[in-house]
């Protein structure tokens, strides 16, 4: 199947002609520039559902290990964020990130490590950038993964936590002096 089959999108002559153009000025062809769209936008967008709970009587260390027993379960992220509830009462909004699929497993770790009684759940959509993983040799010998993300063609180096953690352990080096180190190789500079 072509680009142009995919999209049957009615176009005229001058505007074809000069997509045709913009695309052969970047070495494709307007089908594959088509093809190429298509697949970068299915790579970049899902959707997940988002669990949410306010709670006003749960201390600092519960909320931490619930956040913790969520990632453990499969929650993409867990945040906590302060806020003043009725009768000006502060507490945490814990705000859970997940897939569909892990929804149910999620709601029952909320409810069983933090005080809930109640929670909201939606769906949202999110765009992800495109990803990869290096892996880059530190001057000490140790060695840090890295996210590698691409936006408009512009590449970001991402050292992964656990592995800058390690290495810093290891070497006994500063956090950010490992992180940065890791970073700038991952980039290219020396």
């Amino acid at each position: 199947m072509t680009g142009t089959e995919i999209l049957k999108i009615p176009v005229d002559r001058e505007t074809k002609e000069k997509a045709e153009r913009r695309c052969r000025s970047q070495g494709k062809t307007l089908e594959e520039a088509v093809l190429e769209f298509i697949k970068e936008s299915a790579e970049e967008k899902d959707t997940v559902c988002i669990l949410e709970t306010n709670v006003d009587d749960c201390s600092g260390e519960q909320l931490g290990y619930a956040m913790e027993c969520l990632l453990e379960a499969g929650a993409l992220d867990a945040s906590c964020f302060p806020v003043y509830m009725k009768k000006n009462r502060p507490a945490y909004m814990l705000q859970v990130i997940c897939r569909e699929e892990k929804q149910k497993e999620l709601e029952a770790i909320l409810f069983r490590e933090t005080t809930s009684i109640g929670l909201r759940r939606y769906r949202e959509e999110r765009e992800i950038l495109p990803r990869t993983f290096a892996e880059v040799c530190l001057r000490t010998g140790e060695k840090v993964r890295i996210k590698i993300c691409e936006h408009h063609g512009q590449k970001f180096y991402y050292p992964e936590y656990e592995t800058v953690k390690a290495a810093c352990r290891e070497s006994g080096r500063a956090f950010r002096e490992v992180y940065e180190e890791a970073a700038a190789l991952a980039g290219g500079e020396q």
